[in-house]
């Protein structure tokens, strides 16, 4: 009986999988569409991180930096926000590696 009740709650909620690729590569949450497109946010994050330490990381790493303060959030508590933004941030390199940049829609409702 378990098992049925883990289906039906389940079919309600999306897996943490399903909700990154809506953020991610469907863009369904307009929030996040104000953060620019994924690849080119990363970059910009770079130049930030070696302006403030000198140090020039490859983008691969500065994911690799992200995904490791994920999961020692989760280290300390689970949070299914960390989960998503691991799925997140792994879909961002995964698309970084082959080169693929994501369209992002405008929500300047002043333009």
């Amino acid at each position: 009986m378990k098992s049925a009740e883990i289906v039906e709650k389940s079919e309600e909620v999306n897996t943490v999988l399903e909700e990154a690729y809506d953020i991610v590569v469907a863009r369904k949450d307009d929030g996040h569409n104000d953060y620019g497109e994924f690849t080119e946010s990363m970059a910009r994050a770079k130049i930030i991180f070696l302006g403030m330490t000198g140090i020039d990381l490859p983008i691969q790493h500065m994911y690799s930096a992200l995904i490791s303060l994920k999961l020692s959030r989760e280290g300390f508590s689970h949070r299914r926000d960390n989960l998503v933004d691991i799925c997140g941030y792994v879909q961002g390199l995964d698309d970084f590696y082959n080169e693929v940049r994501r369209n992002v829609v405008d929500n300047d409702k002043d333009e």
